[in-house]
C-alpha cells in the first residue's frame, strides 16, 4: 500500500526568519521515508513564487504566486537533491488557502481510479504569518472530506479542540519565554492573529488534522527509522505430551534491528537496472572464467580441498519438522540470563478466536502455574522442515488479565565459553594487630563516597528492593532528588543506524566533502555531543553543566568534588629515556616469556621463585595463613598462568587433598596439550619440582610433621607409572614409535631424573624406602630412548633401535 502526500511549502516573505528550518524539517523528513523505505509519492507545491505554474490559474489573478515544480510521482533522490541545493525563499506573498486548494486538486486529479492508496495528505509547512481568503474555506472542507484527504501543518501550533478566535491578544508576563509560534512578534509582547492562521485553525479543527512547531518537528524527524515490518505470528502446536497439545501463536517482541541494502535505491540513470553478475575463475596465473556449471562447492582441510556436492548438503541437512515441544519444568533459578541466545524474543499466545476458549484458558492456566511457582519451561523449537533445532525456555509473564509465555533461545554446551580469571580482592575487616590492611583495599570513607556518587547519576526513581539497611535507604532517597529522569532504552535510536544514514545522505548530497569523523577521531569533549548518543538529549543537557564547571552546587558535582578528595593522588610516570627503551622493552619480554611459557633465563631462577613462593604460604615453616593472602577470596582451581603461587594458595586455604587433586590435574594438561605442549613443558616442571619441594617441607619444617601432601605426590607418581604400564610404554621389547606419547617423554625426561618417590630418607614415615625409590625408577631405564654416542666415541657401534626410529619418522613425513 502506497500514501499519496503534496507538500505545501510556504516560500513568501513572511517566511524570510524560518524558511531554513522549514527546509529543514523538509529535508529530514524525505531523508526518513527515503531510508525507511516507504512506498509513497510526493508531490510539491511552492506558495509565494515569482512566477505562476499551476493547472488552476487563470487571466483574472487567480492563483496567482503558486507553482506546481514536481508532480506526484514516488519518492526519490531528485527531490532530496532539490531541497539542499535551491534557494527558495522569494519576495512575493501567495495565499495559502489558494495554495491547498492547487495541492489538493491535483491529489484528486492523480489518485483517481487508482487502487492501492492507503491514504492522501497534505503537508502544509508555514508560519501562517501571509495572507488568507477566507470566502472559500468552506468548500475547501468539504472538497476535503469528500476527497478523504488529512491535513498535517508544520510551522504553527493550534490549540487543540478550536482555532483562534479573529482578534485575541495574548499578554507574556515578564518571566516567561516565548514559545516556537510566538516568536513571530519581534519584541512585541503582544499579537494578534493573522487572517491565515484563522484561515487554516478553522480548516484544521473541522478535519481533526495535526499541527507542530519547527521547534517540535525537527528533532521528531532528525532521527532514521528502518522500514516498518508487518509482524506475522508463527502459528504452531504447542506439544506438552503425547495427548496434549495447544496451538499457539508467537509473535516476535524483540529483534536488532539493522539497515535495509541500499544497493538498489537509487542509480544515476533510472533505465539502467543494478544487476549483481557472479564470475568463477580458476585460481592459476591465466584465472580462466568457468561455468556455474562446472563449479561445485567445497571445503579446505588442511592442505587438502573436499568436494561438498548438493547431494552432500541434502544428507547434512537437518531433517524435520516444524514444531514446539515440551521437554520439562525447572526453577527459574536454573537458567540464568547469561544462557540466553539468540537475537529475539518471541511472545507466544493462544491461537483462539475468543479469550474463553479452552486453548486460552489451557495457556492462561500454565502460565499461571509458572509464574506462582517461578518456574520455567525448556522446550524445543524447529521453526521449519529445513532448520536446525533450538533449545529454547518459556518464560510466564502475568500483566494483569493479560498472560503470555516468553520464549528465548538457550545456549548449548558448545556455545558456553568457560574463562578463568584472578579472583578479586576480597574485603575483610580482620584485627588490626595481626593483619595489615592492603593498601589497595578501600577504606569506609572512600566507598561511602563512591556510593554517593554512583546514587546522584541515578536515572528515574530507582530503588533497591533486596537491601533492607535503613543507611542505604536514605542514601537512595536523596539519589531521588539527582536526575531524576527516564531513559527508557526502548525509545533511543541505534547509534550505528543512525551513523551509517548519514554517512550515505552527506556522501550523495555532498559527493567532494569528506564524511564527519567519527567519535574515535574527536577529542575527549566530543562524547557529550548529541549526534554520538541520540535520543539522550535531555540527560546531556542535565550532565553537560556538570562537566563543563565542576565548581557547581548541584548533587553531582558535589558527589564528584567529594569523591576526588577521598581517592588517592595520582602522580603521572615519566617516560625514560630513548636510550633505555631498548634495555626496558627486552625486560619486558623476558617478564613475559617467564609469565606466560615458563621460560626462565638462568637455573637458579626457578629454585628462587619456588623458594619465595613457599615463603608466601609457609610461616615458620607450616601450613600458616599468611596476611597477605587473607586479603584475597578462595582460589577454586590451578590456573595455567600461575599454577606454583595458585597451588600455594589453595594449600594455605588449608585443603591439602583439593590443593594436590588440582595441581596433578594442571600437570597433566600442561603435559598432554596437544598444541603447546613443547612450549609449556618447563612450566611443567616447575609445577613438579613444587610439589615434591612443598610435600617435603610440610613433612620436615612443622613441628607436627604433615605427611598427607607427600602420600599424595607418591600417589601421583605411581599413577603416571600405571598408565604407563597399561599402556605397553615401558615394556622391554615395545617398540620406539611409544616414545613419541608426551606422558613417556615428561616421565624419561623428568621425573626419573630425580623426581621419582619421597623415601624414608627424605621424610620420616613415608613407608618407601631408598631401595624401593630407586628400584622404581631403573626398573624404566632400560626403555629409555636410546641416546646416540657415536659423536663421543667414533668406534661405537651403530645403534639399531636408533634407525628404526629414523626409519618411522621417514615414513610418516612420506
Amino acid at each position: 500500500m502506497t500514501a499519496a502526500v503534496c507538500i505545501i511549502l510556504d516560500v513568501g516573505i513572511h517566511m524570510a526568519t524560518d524558511v531554513d528550518q522549514a527546509v529543514d524539517c523538509l529535508k529530514l523528513l524525505i531523508q526518513r521515508k527515503f531510508f525507511q523505505g516507504e512506498k509513497e509519492e510526493f508531490a510539491v507545491v511552492l506558495c509565494g513564487t515569482e512566477a505562476t505554474d499551476n493547472g488552476l490559474a487563470d487571466e483574472d489573478g487567480n492563483f496567482v504566486h503558486i507553482s506546481l515544480v514536481r508532480a506526484l510521482a514516488p519518492l526519490d533522490w531528485d527531490l532530496l537533491e532539490f531541497f539542499n541545493s535551491e534557494s527558495l525563499l522569494s519576495t512575493n506573498d501567495a495565499d495559502v488557502v489558494d495554495a491547498l486548494i492547487v495541492g489538493v486538486n491535483h491529489l484528486v486529479t492523480q489518485c483517481k481510479d487508482r487502487k492501492g492508496l492507503s491514504e492522501k495528505r497534505i503537508l502544509l509547512i508555514s508560519n501562517l504569518l501571509g495572507p488568507a481568503d477566507i470566502s472559500q474555506l468552506t468548500e475547501v472542507a468539504h472538497n476535503l472530506r469528500i476527497a478523504d484527504v488529512k491535513l498535517s501543518l508544520i510551522g504553527f501550533s493550534l490549540p487543540e479542540g478550536s482555532a483562534p478566535p479573529e482578534s485575541e491578544r495574548a499578554v507574556l508576563s515578564p518571566n516567561s519565554h516565548p514559545g516556537p509560534s510566538s516568536s513571530r512578534t519581534n519584541g512585541d509582547p503582544q499579537f494578534k492573529v493573522h487572517p491565515a492562521q484563522k484561515a487554516i485553525g478553522d480548516l484544521w479543527s473541522q478535519l481533526n488534522g495535526e499541527s507542530y512547531t519547527f521547534d517540535e518537528a525537527i528533532p521528531a524527524l532528525a532521527y532514521f527509522e528502518t522500514r516498518a515490518v508487518t509482524q506475522r505470528g508463527w502459528k504452531v502446536d504447542f506439544q506438552i505430551g503425547d495427548s496434549l497439545s495447544l496451538p499457539v501463536e508467537g509473535f516476535t517482541q524483540v529483534r536488532e534491528a539493522r539497515p535495509p541494502a541500499l544497493t538498489q535505491l537509487y542509480a544515476a540513470c533510472p533505465s539502467t537496472p543494478i544487476r549483481a553478475i557472479t564470475t568463477y575463475c580458476t585460481q592459476d596465473e591465466n584465472a580462466t572464467e568457468l561455468q556455474s556449471t562446472q563449479v561445485i562447492r567445497g571445503h579446505r582441510y588442511g592442505n587438502t580441498m573436499v568436494p561438498f556436492t548438493a547431494e552432500d548438503k541434502a544428507a547434512v541437512q537437518p531433517a524435520g519438522e516444524k514444531c514446539l515441544t515440551l521437554i520439562g519444568f525447572t526453577p527459574a533459578s536454573n537458567v540464568p540470563i547469561n544462557l540466553h541466545l539468540g537475537d529475539s524474543v518471541l511472545v507466544f499466545v493462544a491461537n483462539c478466536p475468543a479469550e474463553n476458549h479452552p486453548v486460552a484458558q489451557g495457556l492462561a492456566a500454565l502460565a499461571q502455574a509458572l509464574f506462582e511457582l517461578n518456574g520455567v519451561a525448556l522446550v524445543r523449537r524447529v521453526y521449519n522442515r529445513v532448520s536446525a533445532p533450538r533449545l529454547g525456555v518459556l518464560i510466564p509473564e502475568v500483566r494483569g488479565t493479560q498472560v503470555a509465555l516468553f520464549y528465548t533461545d538457550l545456549a548449548f554446551a558448545d556455545d558456553v565459553r568457560t574463562f578463568q580469571f584472578p579472583s578479586l580482592p576480597l574485603r575483610t575487616t580482620p584485627s588490626k594487630s595481626h593483619v595489615k590492611p592492603d593498601r589497595h583495599t578501600p577504606t569506609d570513607e572512600q566507598l561511602k563516597a563512591m556510593d554517593e556518587f554512583v546514587s546522584s547519576l541515578i536515572l528515574g526513581k530507582m530503588s533497591d528492593e533486596d537491601d533492607s539497611d535503613a543507611e542505604c535507604n536514605e542514601r537512595q532517597d536523596e539519589a531521588n532528588s539527582g536526575l531524576a529522569l527516564d531513559v527508557k532504552p526502548e525509545q533511543l535510536p541505534s547509534p550505528w543506524i543512525q551513523r551509517l544514514f548519514t554517512c550515505f545522505r552527506e556522501r550523495g548530497l555532498n559527493p567532494t566533502e569528506s564524511l564527519i569523523p567519527s567519535t574515535s577521531n574527536q577529542s575527549m569533549d566530543s562524547w557529550l555531543v548529541a549526534q554520538n548518543l541520540p535520543g539522550l538529549e535531555q540527560l546531556l543537557a542535565r550532565i553537560a553543566p556538570v562537566y563543563e564547571n565542576a565548581s557547581g552546587n548541584d548533587p553531582v558535582s558535589s558527589a564528584r568534588r567529594h569523591l576526588l578528595d577521598c581517592l588517592p593522588t595520582l602522580s603521572s610516570v615519566e617516560k625514560e629515556q630513548e636510550g633505555e627503551s631498548g634495555a626496558s622493552a627486552a625486560k619486558r619480554r623476558r617478564l613475559m616469556a617467564a609469565e606466560l611459557f615458563g621460560l626462565q633465563t638462568n637455573d637458579s631462577s626457578l629454585t628462587v621463585d619456588n623458594t619465595q613462593a613457599s615463603n608466601s604460604f609457609t610461616g615458620g615453616g607450616g601450613l600458616i595463613l599468611n596476611s597477605a593472602l587473607s586479603q584475597v577470596s578462595q582460589l577454586t582451581d590451578v590456573g595455567s598462568v600461575d599454577p606454583v603461587g595458585d597451588f600455594d594458595k589453595l594449600l594455605a586455604q588449608g585443603d591439602i587433598r583439593f590443593a594436590s587433586q588440582r595441581l596433578e590435574s594442571r600437570i597433566v594438561q600442561l603435559v598432554t596439550d596437544p598444541y603447546t605442549g613443547s612450549i609449556l613443558r618447563p612450566r611443567a616442571v616447575s609445577c613438579l619440582v613444587a610439589y615434591r619441594e612443598r610435600a617435603i617441607r610440610a613433612a620436615t619444617n612443622n613441628p607436627t610433621p604433615d605427611l598427607r601432601l607427600a602420600q599424595d605426590y607418591n600417589t601421583f607418581i605411581r599413577t603416571w607409572r600405571e598408565d604407563l604400564d597399561l599402556r605397553g610404554y615401558l615394556q622391554t621389547n615395545q617398540p620406539n614409535g611409544g616414545a613419541m606419547d608426551p606422558r613417556l617423554s615428561f616421565w624419561v625426561e623428568t621425573i626419573t631424573q630425580g623426581f621419582g618417590l619421597v623415601s624414608d630418607d627424605e621424610v620420616q614415615g613415608i613407608g618407601v624406602s631408598r631401595m624401593e625409590a630407586d628400584s622404581f625408577l631403573s626398573s624404566s631405564t632400560k626403555n629409555e630412548p636410546p641416546v646416540d654416542q657415536s659423536c663421543g666415541s667414533p668406534s661405537a657401534p651403530p645403534n639399531p633401535t636408533t634407525e628404526v626410529v629414523t626409519e618411522q619418522l621417514l615414513d610418516e613425513l612420506e
